[in-house]
């Protein structure tokens, strides 16, 4: 399937490094700085274009990935659903769950694919770890703490503007949210939320939304997780992106739940009051490619689906 990348800059790049084998086909990018999608379009024989309107009108590429800043996701994956196109997006789908609707709606009406990153929940190491809940070892899931520490993005980040915008909270936390849902379904409340501004005096840019969030959620299904997201606690900390679950007869935890790969300790267990134990997974280490949700999607579409729930 032909596909456009909007968006050019360092995720692209990693979306990208995948099409050399991948059934998709890159016929055209588009980014507001057109130096830099002459640059990626270049490298992959592609069309350039400056401007989102210009490229659907002239492209006839069923599929767009949507490689934008956090805060233009939405409009720009509304542009390319009433263009009639399929759409593959970066998180978050949008900055408000109204607007989120609004867009799946928008998908359902005129029968197209709808599909958001992460796609943390068909990767190995989750995977692995959700086999664990699923055999009953630990009895019924009551408790969980998820980390998503994004860390101070002004000093490790090239461009962290996108990220000083929306805050932690649909960034990072993303990642444990997303596995959480997949795993125990929706929320039923949130019990309690705080967002705190805790950012270093020396620093001269300042986030626009709080640097740290920290709340309570309870799923209807039973558990009650808390969850702790920060651009102040420092990137890769030790509980960088961890997420661990407590049963009535053992403990699960995930180091990286948003690991693309399962490495030997990405996932331990533990008896009720007993230490962790590496769990490894049973097959070779495989790494998921960031196209594999596009893929997917173009995947489903082929075969005459269009999802836009859990694609």
């Amino acid at each position: 399937m032909k596909c456009a990348f909007v968006g050019a800059g360092a995720v692209a790049e990693k979306y990208a490094s995948g099409l050399g084998d991948s059934p998709l086909d890159l016929a055209a990018v588009c980014d507001l700085d057109a130096d830099r999608a002459e640059r990626l379009a270049a490298d992959h024989g592609a069309t350039p274009y400056a401007d989102l309107d210009d490229l659907l009108a002239a492209e006839s590429a069923p599929l767009v990935v949507n490689l934008t800043s956090h805060a233009a996701h939405a409009d720009v994956t509304g542009t390319c659903l009433r263009a009639d196109r399929h759409v593959f997006g970066e998180k978050p789908l949008a900055l408000d769950a109204d607007r989120a609707l609004d867009l799946v709606r928008t998908a359902d009406r005129r029968g197209l694919a709808l599909g958001c990153a992460p796609i943390n929940h068909r990767c190995d190491a989750q995977r692995h770890a959700r086999s664990f809940l699923g055999d009953g070892r630990f009895g019924p899931i009551r408790l969980g703490y998820a980390h998503a520490h994004v860390g101070r993005v002004t000093e490790w980040h090239d461009d962290p503007d996108s990220f000083l915008e929306v805050g932690p909270l649909y960034d990072g936390a993303v990642y444990p949210l997303s596995l959480l849902v997949s795993w125990f379904g929706p929320v039923e409340a949130v019990r309690s939320a705080d967002a705190l501004d805790v950012w270093p005096d020396r620093e001269n840019r300042r986030p626009e939304r709080p640097t740290h969030t920290e709340a309570t959620i309870r799923f209807a299904s039973g558990p009650i997780v808390r969850l702790t997201a920060s651009l102040y606690a420092p990137h890769r900390s030790r509980e960088f992106n961890s997420l661990e679950l407590h049963g009535d007869d053992g403990s699960l935890y995930l180091s990286d739940s948003g690991a693309l790969a399962a490495e030997r300790d990405t996932v331990s267990v533990a008896g009720a009051g007993r230490p962790y134990v590496a769990a490894p997974h049973p097959q070779p280490r495989r790494e998921r490619r960031y196209l594999a949700g596009p893929e997917r999607l173009a995947a489903a579409v082929r075969d005459g689906r269009a999802p836009t729930r859990g694609a």
